[in-house]
């Protein structure tokens, strides 16, 4: 099955797979803006600047009328691309079954994936979602360290997130997620933080990890919290760059940035992963019939272990971090080359499970 962008060609694609057309999807926006107020965030803080309202949702008849139109012309694999899919917490629970009831008045069987965040995810709401045709979630987790969940403003805590991580995968929806490791005041204390919270995760998690920094953007409160301890002018309106205090955990970054980063071979595995994750799908939501049961779990066990081996090096890391010598040059360059060389061969050994499952 491939998925293609709605008008995209498929000729190609019957030349090789015979008739059955590709999937078409379509990006959708059913909002605007975030009623939350996380630190690092560049959109909220535009919105905040511009005036108005943080936060607006069109109707669901009107969002359900595009959707039918949409559905016309092939589209049946929905990406909503709202900051925050989900209304405050009062609204969310009749904003899902308007919705609901507007998709089933018009016969419209879709597919589609969310943005959220961890305190959206309720067992009987997802479970819902997952009736419409909900296969993925993309989860604001950012943290699983109490103390940069409260540098982010997230207003969760590392449990909360576990349980949202749990939820998602006994109700059978792909969580995919970020892990902000690294900030200006990251600590190895903080970092190890994040490692045991990604270790405590690993049997629920589909997808591979991502090892990410925060950016700093003038405007937003993180932005302004570096530019004043470092006593800074505003500059220009870009990203702020910046060198972490401890040493210790900038040189876990720059590790990061070469092993796991866009230069690296994990991007490339997640990207087939992901891919993987949503042939099966949507596969499974709209074209049942004949399908191998044993797919998603073969999948999920390729994350697990391919996560397993990025952890053990993190581990391996930031016991290096904390009793090496990060000033002899030799040495670091030596860890680093057979770490790369390890994460190679576990992506490497990822993408070859794919295929052969």
């Amino acid at each position: 099955m491939a998925i293609l962008p709605l008008g995209a060609e498929g000729r190609a694609f019957r030349a090789t797979h015979g008739d059955d057309g590709p999937i078409r999807y379509a990006t959708v926006e059913s909002s605007r803006g975030c009623y939350h107020a996380c630190t690092f965030c560049l959109p909220r803080a535009v919105t905040r600047a511009c005036g108005g309202p943080c936060y607006r949702q069109r109707s669901a008849g009107n969002l359900a009328d595009e959707i039918e139109g949409l559905y016309g012309l092939g589209g049946k694999l929905y990406l909503f691309d709202d900051e925050q899919f989900l209304p405050p917490a009062r609204a969310r629970h009749e904003r899902v079954e308007t919705l609901a009831s507007e998709l089933e008045r018009r016969g419209l069987e879709i597919a589609f994936t969310i943005k959220c965040r961890a305190d959206d995810v309720e067992p009987e709401l997802f479970r819902r979602l997952k009736r419409m045709g909900l296969i993925r979630a993309y989860l604001g987790i950012e943290s699983g360290c109490q103390r940069s969940l409260d540098l982010f403003g997230k207003g969760t805590t590392p449990e909360r997130n576990t349980a949202a991580l749990e939820t998602l995968d006994g109700l059978g929806i792909v969580a995919d997620f970020r892990c902000l490791m690294f900030h200006p005041w990251s600590t190895l204390e903080t970092i190890g933080r994040e490692i045991r919270f990604l270790e405590r995760v690993l049997p629920v998690v589909p997808t591979l990890y991502s090892f990410r920094e925060v950016e700093l953007y003038p405007g937003t409160p993180l932005a302004r919290r570096w530019r004043v301890e470092q006593g800074a002018g505003e500059g220009p309106w870009s990203v702020r760059q910046y060198t972490i205090v401890d040493r210790s955990a900038e040189l876990l970054r720059r590790l990061s940035r070469l092993l796991f980063g866009d230069a690296g071979p994990l991007p490339q595995a997640a990207e087939r992963l992901s891919q993987a994750w949503f042939r099966l799908l949507v596969r499974e939501r709209l074209e049942p019939a004949g399908l191998d049961a044993g797919r998603a779990r073969r999948l999920k066990a390729i994350a697990a272990r391919a996560n397993a081996q990025a952890l053990a090096i993190w581990c391996e890391m930031l016991r290096f971090a904390g009793e090496g010598d990060y000033y002899d040059a030799g040495c670091v360059n030596e860890m680093a080359a057979r770490w790369t060389a390890q994460e190679s061969i576990a992506c490497s050994r990822a993408m070859a499970e794919m295929v052969e499952s």
